[in-house]
């Protein structure tokens, strides 16, 4: 009913795991932040070579510098929306390489119609709406999504590196930027520029 994995930890290696059929019951799950493959925080992880499918929210989530390499992510989003494949917030040196993220399903059941995402909002590779320096994402592949890789800056997010990655079939974009979280997110300040 709720996330597979959950490691708060350092230096931990998250390796070679099938996950399936992961928190697909609604309001089943965590009450807060949950719903996850595979949820990890911390300094100096590793998420590789696993193989999810069927998973309530993020495939992968991750806060910290973990690298995530070599997954393989499928309907995802099953339960939820507005979230990714591979997703990471507050990261200091983050790097995804070498993913295959395909065919969310962004459910919209349990989303108010007067909500500000009421629309499905599927992406492959996420960036979200905290604080993520130097992150170096390379070599992946995102299909079928509504935005196949999308970063989400705020004012204080910069050094990344977005690079030989394979983008197609995705709805809206195949890869975009946003400043939708400058006004209100980490570091904003006036002009939110």
């Amino acid at each position: 009913y709720a996330s597979a994995v959950h490691c708060f930890d350092n230096n931990t290696t998250i390796d070679h795991n099938k996950l399936n059929n992961i928190a697909l019951v609604g309001g089943e799950g965590e009450s807060f932040f949950g719903y996850f493959g595979i949820l990890v925080s911390g300094t100096g992880n590793t998420v590789r070579g696993n193989r999810l499918d069927n998973i309530g929210y993020s495939g992968i989530f991750s806060d910290g510098n973990t690298l995530v390499e070599k997954n393989f992510v499928s309907h995802f989003l099953y339960t939820l929306n507005d979230g990714g494949g591979v997703y990471w917030d507050n990261g200091v040196g983050v790097t995804v390489q070498d993913n295959i993220v395909v065919d969310p399903i962004g459910n919209m059941e349990s989303i108010a119609m007067d909500h500000q995402t009421n629309v499905t909002v599927r992406v492959g590779i996420y960036f979200g709406n905290a604080i993520i320096t130097n992150a170096t994402v390379r070599r992946n592949t995102a299909a079928n999504c509504d935005l196949g890789l999308w970063v989400d800056h705020t004012m204080v997010s910069h050094g990344h590196q977005i690079r030989d990655n394979v983008m197609f079939n995705n709805k809206d974009a195949q890869m975009g930027f946003s400043d939708f979280s400058n006004y209100n997110g980490p570091g904003a300040a006036y002009p939110f520029a």
